[in-house]
Formats: C-alpha cells, sequence, structure tokens
C-alpha cells in the first residue's frame, strides 16, 4: 500500500474502529440503564460463574477485534489482489464464530445473550462495511507473453 493510499483511508477505518466501540457501548447502555439488563458473559470452561461485563470490557473488546480486523485487511492488501472479498469472508466468519461465545455455556437468561449478540452485531454492522468501503486490491503486474519477453530482452 502506498503512503498515500494508507493517510486516505486510515482516518475512515479509525472512524470506523471508533463507530464499532461506540455501537457496542450504545448497545450495553441502553441493556443496562433503560432495560436493567445486568450485561454478563456466560459460564464456560475456563470460568465457572458468569464474567459481569462493564464498560471497559465492552470497549477493549470491540477495540481490540475491530483493528485486529483492520490488521488483517491490511496483510490481504499487501498481498493479493482480491483481498477484498477474501477479507469479507473471512470477517463473516469471524463474526459467526464470535456468536458461539454468547450463545453457549450457561447461567446467563435469555435477555442477557440477546444483548450480548446485539453487541456483536453492531460492531459488526459498522465494522465491516466501512473496510470493505475502503479497501483496495494490490495493483497487479502485467502478464507477459514470451513474445513479449523475448522483445524487451532485444531491446
Amino acid at each position: 500500500m502506498s503512503v498515500r493510499r494508507f493517510w486516505r483511508t486510515c482516518p475512515e477505518r479509525l472512524v470506523a474502529v471508533v463507530g464499532g466501540v461506540a455501537a457496542a457501548e450504545a448497545v450495553w447502555l441502553v441493556a443496562e440503564l433503560v432495560f436493567g439488563i445486568h450485561v454478563q458473559a456466560p459460564a464456560g470452561s475456563g470460568y465457572p460463574q458468569p464474567v459481569d461485563i462493564g464498560p471497559g470490557m465492552v470497549a477493549l473488546a470491540a477495540a481490540v477485534l475491530a483493528l485486529c480486523g483492520w490488521g488483517v485487511l491490511a496483510v490481504l492488501e499487501r498481498l493479493t489482489a482480491r483481498a477484498r472479498g477474501m477479507w469479507l469472508v473471512l470477517a463473516l466468519l469471524a463474526l459467526v464464530a464470535s456468536l458461539g461465545l454468547p450463545l453457549s455455556g450457561s447461567g446467563v437468561p435469555t435477555a442477557g445473550r440477546v444483548v450480548l449478540v446485539l453487541m456483536h452485531l453492531a460492531v459488526a454492522v459498522i465494522v465491516v462495511p466501512a473496510l470493505y468501503r475502503t479497501s483496495h486490491a494490490r495493483p497487479r503486474r502485467p502478464v507477459q507473453t514470451s513474445a513479449q519477453s523475448l522483445v524487451g530482452e532485444a531491446a
């Protein structure tokens, strides 16, 4: 990626990350303050009891995962001309995989699980389209035929 292209897409991508964090925080705030739903992660193999989820954990998780998505896209853009499509498939698979945590485990009521799923979806709805829209393909090198390469060598 050229430096110019990086600085042109960086602000848009950074806004997407911040927007994803803000969307997750908004869902958490509405759940906690408006509906009185105490947001917790379900108990599972790593945690015998449900774990409380506060605004700090929401912001950290949303920011880290959005930045990971950005990083994967940046690597793909350097490696392949098909980065945009490959990244979209990976992002959607990551979203589906991320829904495994709120939908598994025990000790959390249905309302809490719905809030967790909504937080995941809120981040995805902001981050995935924004990163996809700002993605670009690595410039393709022109393919030379053997006749063109012979002409080039003769010159």
